[in-house]
C-alpha cells in the first residue's frame, strides 16, 4: 500500500509547528537585532507592531489549502496513469493557468512583457522537456490520466488567484490584513493536515507508513532531514509570496527546476542537442523579460 499521505501529513505538521515555532521566536524578540529587522520587513509584520489590527481571511486560506491538497493529490495520482515525463510536460505549463486564474478571479492585471515573458519561459521548458521524453518512455497515457493533470492544473491556478487576494491590501479587501509570511505557512499547513489526516487514517496509510517506520528506524533521520529542508523552503516560497506575487514565486520555482535539470546535465557530462540549446535560450530570455517588467513595475510605484 502506498503512504504518500502520510508523508503529506508529517510534512505538513512539521511545517506547522517550525512556523509557529517561527511567530513565537519573532513575537518574544529572541533574535539578535540585525537579524529581527530584516526578519520583521522580511514577513511583513504589521500586526506584531499593532498598526492593523484586522483579522485574516481564515475561511480563504482553508480554500486555498484544499486546493493545494488536491493539486498535490491529483498530480502524485495522476503517475499511475500519464508517464512521468507526460506529467513533466504538464506542470511545465504550471504558469499560465496562475495567470488565468489572476485575471478570472482575482481580477489581476498584467503588461504585454508579463505575458510575453511567461509565453517564453513555458514554451522554452517544454520544448527542452519534449527533447529528452521522445528517448525515454513508450508508456501510454490514459485519459483519465490527462484529466488528473489538468485538474492539478487548474486547482494550481486557483491557488495562485486566492494567495494573491490574501496577500492583497485594498478596498475590496478591507475587511481583512495582509498575513505575514509565518501566519501563511502555518495555516495553510494546519488547514492542510486537517483535510489529509481522515483521508489517511481510512486508507490505513497511516498504519502502512508507521509499521515501515518501525521496521526501518534509520529512516526518522531522513525523514525528520527531508521535512526539516522542505519548511525551510516553503517559508522562502510564502516569503517570495507574500512580498510579490504566486505569479513571480511560481515563475522562480518553475525556472528553478528546469535550472537543477540543467546543471545535473552539466555535472554528468551530458551532451546537450542544438535544440535544447534553443529551448534553454527561450527560457532564459523570458526570464530577463519577466524581470525587466518587474523593474518597470516598481519604478511606476516609485
Amino acid at each position: 500500500m502506498s503512504s504518500t499521505l502520510f508523508l503529506l501529513l508529517t510534512q505538513t505538521i512539521s511545517n506547522s509547528v517550525a512556523a509557529k515555532i517561527g511567530m513565537q521566536v519573532q513575537k518574544f524578540n529572541i533574535l539578535p537585532i540585525c537579524v529581527k529587522q530584516w526578519f520583521d520587513s522580511a514577513s511583513n509584520s504589521e500586526r506584531g507592531t499593532g498598526e492593523d489590527k484586522r483579522d485574516i481571511n481564515y475561511k480563504n486560506i482553508a480554500i486555498t489549502a484544499c486546493m493545494s491538497v488536491l493539486a498535490m493529490s491529483a498530480s502524485n495520482e495522476s503517475l499511475r496513469y500519464v508517464s512521468y515525463p507526460t506529467q513533466s510536460l504538464a506542470k511545465s505549463c504550471k504558469l499560465v493557468p496562475i495567470m488565468v486564474m489572476g485575471l478570472l478571479v482575482e481580477k489581476r492585471s498584467y503588461t504585454l512583457k508579463q505575458y510575453i515573458g511567461v509565453s517564453l519561459i513555458t514554451m522554452g521548458i517544454i520544448a527542452f522537456n519534449l527533447c529528452e521524453v521522445q528517448n525515454k518512455t513508450n508508456q501510454a497515457d490514459t485519459l483519465y490520466g490527462m484529466f488528473l493533470l489538468l485538474l492539478s492544473l487548474a486547482m494550481d491556478g486557483l491557488v495562485g488567484a486566492y494567495q494573491g487576494m490574501l496577500t492583497t491590501n485594498d478596498s475590496n479587501h478591507s475587511r481583512f490584513r495582509k498575513p505575514t509570511a509565518l501566519e501563511t505557512m502555518y495555516l495553510m499547513n494546519v488547514f492542510s493536515s486537517l483535510y489529509v489526516l481522515p483521508v489517511a487514517m481510512v486508507s490505513g496509510q497511516i498504519r502502512t507508513g508507521l509499521d515501515f517506520l518501525w521496521k526501518s528506524p534509520q529512516m526518522w533521520r531522513l525523514l525528520a532531514l527531508f521535512n526539516g529542508a522542505a519548511a525551510a523552503g516553503q517559508f522562502f516560497i510564502f516569503l517570495t509570496i507574500t512580498q510579490f506575487s504566486p505569479l513571480i514565486c511560481a515563475t522562480i520555482t518553475t525556472s528553478r527546476k528546469f535550472i537543477t535539470i540543467l546543471l545535473s546535465v552539466f555535472s554528468f557530462g551530458h551532451v546537450l542537442t542544438l535544440a535544447q540549446w534553443s529551448a534553454i535560450l527561450i527560457v532564459f530570455t523570458g526570464l530577463f523579460i519577466e524581470l525587466g517588467a518587474k523593474r518597470q513595475a516598481q519604478s511606476l510605484l516609485k
